[in-house]
C-alpha cells in the first residue's frame, strides 16, 4: 500500500474509533482509538493503579513509566496493534485501556489486555471497553482472541464468559488463557 492511499475501511474504521456507551452502573463512558497523545492521560491512570491491578495486569509490578515508555503503549499502528482508550466524566478522565495485539502480522488471533483505573472497578467499564475491543477486532478480520489471565483475575474470566462469544478456558501454572472464538455469531448464551 502506498503511504498516500487510505486504510482499507476496516482499519481506518478502527483508528478513528469512536463511541459513546454506558457502564451497568450507569456511568457514561466515551470510547475512542488510542493515539499518541494520550500518554499524557495514560500516565495519569498509572498513578489510578494500586500494586495488585499493575500485578493482575502486566504479571509483575511495574515502576511508573517515562512518557518515551508509554510511546509504547499509545503510538498504535492499527495494523497489528489496535487500543482503545475509555474516558469518563467532565473533565474526560482516561479510566481505563486496553488493546489487541496480533500474534503476526497476517495472523487472524490476537491477545487482549486491558486496565481500568482502581477508582473505576466493578463498575461495568471493563465489560464495555471489552464488549468494544471484541467489536473492533471482528471489524477487523480477527477470528480469535487470547487473554492471559493471573489465577486470582477470577472476575476477568467471568467477563470474558459472559461477552457473548464462545470460550475455551484452561488453567495451569497459577494463569488462565481464555481463548475467544469471534468467528461464530454474538448470543447472549454462552
Amino acid at each position: 500500500m502506498l503511504a498516500t492511499e487510505p486504510p482499507p475501511a476496516p482499519l481506518h474504521k478502527a483508528q478513528n474509533y469512536y463511541e459513546m456507551d454506558v457502564s451497568h452502573s450507569h456511568l457514561e463512558l466515551t470510547l475512542k482509538a488510542m493515539h499518541a497523545h494520550d500518554k499524557y492521560a495514560m500516565l495519569d491512570l498509572y498513578h489510578t493503579l494500586s500494586e495488585r491491578t499493575l500485578y493482575m495486569r502486566f504479571f509483575q509490578v511495574i515502576a511508573e513509566p517515562s512518557i518515551d515508555e508509554l510511546h509504547e503503549f499509545t503510538d498504535i499502528d492499527y495494523q497489528k496493534t489496535f487500543a482503545i482508550s475509555v474516558f469518563h466524566g467532565a473533565s474526560n478522565q482516561l479510566v481505563a485501556a486496553g488493546r489487541l495485539v496480533k500474534l503476526g502480522d497476517t495472523s487472524d488471533t490476537a491477545e487482549l489486555s486491558c486496565i481500568v483505573s482502581d477508582d473505576f472497578q466493578k463498575q461495568g467499564i471493563g465489560a464495555v471497553l471489552v464488549k468494544h475491543l471484541l467489536l473492533m477486532g471482528k471489524q477487523v478480520g480477527i477470528k480469535t482472541v487470547v487473554a492471559m489471565i493471573q489465577g486470582t483475575n477470577r472476575a476477568m474470566v467471568k467477563l470474558l464468559k459472559r461477552s457473548g462469544y464462545p470460550c475455551q478456558i484452561e488453567f495451569s501454572g497459577g494463569e488462565f488463557e481464555v481463548v475467544v472464538n469471534l468467528d461464530n455469531e454474538f448470543t447472549s448464551e454462552n
